[in-house]
This record gives structure tokens, C-alpha cells and sequence, in this order.
């Protein structure tokens, strides 16, 4: 990952795949990985969370880069017919697929689906 001199980094989603990610599709992410962690919550034999109800700070940033939030990516990429995204992401480096994973899921606080709620101090 290139870090800059005033520590920020280069990597962004290409605009021939960020363009792919419209709400409709930011949407339909958002409900497929709320029923994957629904369902393992259901699977563990525990009451699921409200997940509809939690900000990004509150819960998303905590499930970038997980098998559920993969899971529910590849998923929605299959829908709508997008698993080069799928093979592009497959092929990143794991520092870049991280931050893919940030600016992916900021984008459900730039569609409004989820508020951004506040950053937890230690």
C-alpha cells in the first residue's frame, strides 16, 4: 500500500468499478449482509441483532473485510451480473482490499441508507 508523505494512502476504487455501485446496488448489499449475519446469529442459536437499527460506526466498520461482508459482496455482484468486480477484488493485495473494503462500505453513509453515528473512544 503507497503511503504518502502526510500518511495517506493511494489506493482508490477505480471509477469503472465504483460506477457499478449504485444505490439500488449499495441497497440490496446492505439487506444481504444484514440476513447473512441474521442467519449465523440464528445458526449460533442467538436471538439476532437488530442490525437495520445500527450506524456505521456502531457495527459496519467493524464487519468490512469479514466472510459475512464477502459473502454478501459476491452475492450482490452475481445479481447484478458484476463478478469481474468480484475477480478484481479477489486479486488485490490484502492491504488494498482493505481499504476497497472502507471506501465500499462508506458508501452506505453517502446513499443514506445507514447514519454514520459516532466513532467509539478508547
Amino acid at each position: 500500500m503507497p503511503i504518502n508523505d502526510d500518511l495517506t494512502t493511494i489506493y482508490e476504487i477505480p471509477d469503472e468499478i465504483k460506477g457499478n455501485f449504485t444505490k439500488e446496488f449499495i441497497e440490496d448489499f446492505r439487506k444481504s449482509a444484514i440476513e447473512i449475519f441474521r442467519q449465523n446469529d440464528i445458526n449460533l442459536g442467538r436471538e439476532p441483532y437488530d442490525y437495520e437499527s445500527y450506524s456505521y460506526y456502531d457495527w459496519w466498520v467493524y464487519v468490512e473485510g469479514s466472510s459475512g461482508f464477502y459473502e454478501a459482496f459476491q452475492k450482490v455482484c452475481k445479481k447484478y451480473n458484476l463478478e469481474f468486480i468480484v475477480d478484481y477484488y479477489d486479486n488485490l493485495p490484502w492491504y488494498d482490499s482493505d481499504l476497497f473494503d472502507d471506501q465500499f462500505g462508506n458508501l452506505l453513509i453517502e446513499y443514506g441508507l445507514v447514519e454514520e453515528g459516532e466513532v467509539m473512544e478508547k
